[in-house]
């Protein structure tokens, strides 16, 4: 059982369990590409209450990250604030996910700076060697102009900015406004990894494409108007992709996880992609996701600040 059980009786667990079982049955059923390669099964659905934190909304998550060293999940919002949340897990059931810290990402090194300069789009944990508490940075992208990506620590301050890679630090070469910078990752052999949500302008209207200093990999996209909105580095030489594409019936979405071998990949070539899940057409407007331990993966879909949608988490296990 992953932290925050603490208080939690088993009787508690098992009812929260059940709950989420009964919320999973009413969905549909992955829809499972015909691949050799490993598939993700849904294994839980839980919704985050809609409460507020330090006065600060649960509200717009777009970005998530999972530390399992302090055993806590990170999030940030489109209106730029930092989450810290306390996950718990019955087998593969989420059983509660708490936010006990919330804060606006601030810079004081830029006074005056309006809170509106963060629109936090993707995040992703380093850690430092030493492994010691309170070394965790957040590394947040930005989406805007210009793009940019940015430390942070826990509690929200600025630790200063990051290089974009090129081509993806030019805004003007994002395709439409609202579709630049959006993921993140940290390689320990290529540093910062970054993609923005569409192609970029010049760049194949068929693939995606991530962004690291001196080097590129592309990947094709699920389909034709896919959004690139979350990316997770895993050891080996692999990267976690999830898009979210739409459907002929509006406020109808699909998304899609991907599993794209950069170690496989040419030099500036396409590299090869498998399909490990796609979730079912609905509502939910997923924007991150992090990997919570092996094989077992975190999505969190945007209620996009609108009391008609719900924050909701969906764990996907790999099998």
């Amino acid at each position: 059982m992953i932290a925050g059980q603490r208080g939690a009786s088993p009787a508690v667990r098992r009812a929260a369990g059940f709950m989420a079982t009964a919320a999973l049955a009413a969905t549909s059923v992955l829809a499972m590409p015909a691949s050799s390669a490993p598939q993700a099964v849904l294994a839980s659905r839980y919704t985050i209450p809609a409460v507020a934190v330090n006065g600060i909304a649960v509200s717009e998550l777009s970005g998530m990250a999972w530390d399992a060293d302090e055993q806590r999940l990170y999030a940030v919002s489109d209106q730029g604030y930092v989450f810290h949340f306390r996950l718990t897990l019955d087998g593969d059931a989420i059983v509660a996910c708490d936010p006990d810290y919330a804060a606006a990402l601030t810079n004081p090194q830029r006074k005056g700076a309006p809170r509106a300069h963060f629109n936090a789009e993707g995040l992703a944990l380093r850690n430092a060697a030493n492994g010691k508490a309170g070394d965790t940075v957040l590394i947040v992208s930005l989406e805007g102009e210009p793009p940019g990506i940015m430390r942070f620590d826990p509690a929200g301050a600025a630790l200063g900015e990051l290089a974009v890679p090129a081509p993806a630090n030019d805004a003007a070469r994002f395709r439409k406004k609202g579709q630049g910078l959006e993921a993140v990752a940290f390689d320990p052999a290529h540093g910062v990894i970054t993609a923005p949500e569409s192609p970029l302008r010049a760049q194949p209207d068929g693939l995606h494409t991530l962004y690291a200093q001196g080097r590129q990999w592309s990947f094709e996209r699920h389909s034709p108007d896919s959004r690139l909105k979350g990316i997770e580095w895993l050891p080996g030489g692999q990267l976690l992709a999830l898009e979210r594409s739409p459907t002929q019936t509006k406020k109808v979405l699909i998304a899609s996880v991907r599993r794209v071998d950069l170690a496989a990949c040419p030099t500036n070539g396409i590299c090869p992609a498998d399909t490990l899940a796609v979730l079912p057409p609905g509502p939910d407007n997923f924007e991150g996701m992090t990997e919570i331990g092996p094989g077992r993966l975190l999505l969190v879909s945007d209620d996009g600040g609108k009391g008609s949608q719900q924050t909701t988490l969906v764990l996907l296990v790999l099998r």
